[in-house]
């Protein structure tokens, strides 16, 4: 038998045209781009929880730490996670009737949470240490004891009541409920005005925040007005929906686009405090 192998034959050595390894090299580009993307949703969603989650942790270490001190603790202004007391702690009386007052108070109300003070977590999920403010009401105490150096009995304790009252509010934006029929996506309304404490991640972009070494971050852009309110020590804070802010944008006229923001906001209400107080013991 004779096989003739015709290896001239055009089927023997045609392969892919240029266009169409074009077109095959086209599919593959959006295929794997749409892969890269859905990762990395995944893993801002994924860093998103994991930061909420820490916030819940924290929390119940303040309560914690609220029930063995009888006060919150006080921000880290220096950076070494430990919170800053406000000098002199403990202040003699005078000979004739030896005692001394121990006083607890703030440096300052407002900066890095504590972490070392509370052993808790040193970062959110994008390696940024969590800003921290604290209501002076739950965050100051007073022990008198019978002797000097604050030693002997304790003869009187001051620190909050079931009527004092935090002074952090926390805002959002969203439709104004005296206005029915309307919707107002940038009207601004309290999610409470009297929380002892508020913790804040500031996201994925990092702006303003103080990374788990040390270093500052990136400014807020002045455009970012809610972004910008998180960053400025003061009594008021802002939480809202994620945006990515791409484009002209502005927090706060109407039918623009928002700007961006990715903090993650929580506080710690008075109600929790006084209910892990008075389970404790510790309170009225």
């Amino acid at each position: 038998m004779k096989i003739n192998l015709n290896l001239k034959h055009p089927s023997f050595y045609q392969g892919f045209t240029l266009v169409e390894m074009a077109i095959v090299l086209v599919i593959m580009g959006v295929m794997l781009g749409g892969l890269v993307v859905s990762l990395s949703a995944q893993m801002d969603i994924r860093n998103y929880n994991e930061t909420k989650q820490k916030i819940a942790t924290i929390k119940e270490g303040l309560l914690g730490f609220v029930v063995s001190n009888r006060r919150l603790p006080c921000p880290d202004t220096d950076g070494d996670g430990v919170e800053n007391l406000a000098a002199p702690l403990i202040v003699n009386d005078v000979p004739a009737a030896p005692q001394s007052t121990q006083t607890f108070a703030c440096t300052n109300l407002e900066g890095l949470l504590p972490f070392q003070t509370l052993d808790a977590d040193r970062m959110d999920s994008w390696s940024n240490q969590f800003s921290y403010r604290v209501a002076p009401a739950f965050s100051t105490r007073a022990i008198v004891w019978s002797a000097n150096g604050a030693t002997g009995n304790i003869v009187g304790d001051t620190y909050f009541t079931l009527s004092s009252s935090g002074n952090i509010t926390v805002q959002t934006r969203g439709d104004n409920p005296a206005t029915a029929g309307i919707t107002e996506g940038k009207f601004i309304s309290n999610l409470t005005s009297n929380a002892a404490a508020v913790i804040i991640s500031h996201g994925k972009n990092g702006f303003g925040a103080t990374s788990y070494t040390g270093v500052p971050m990136a400014a807020v852009p002045a455009v970012d007005v809610d972004e910008t309110l998180n960053v400025t020590a003061g009594t008021t804070k802002l939480s809202r929906l994620i945006a990515t802010g791409s484009g002209a944008c502005s927090d706060t006229v109407e039918g623009s686009s928002f700007c961006e923001f990715d903090d993650v906001v929580d506080w710690l209400p008075m109600h929790l405090i006084f209910n892990r107080m008075v389970t404790a013991g510790q309170l009225p």
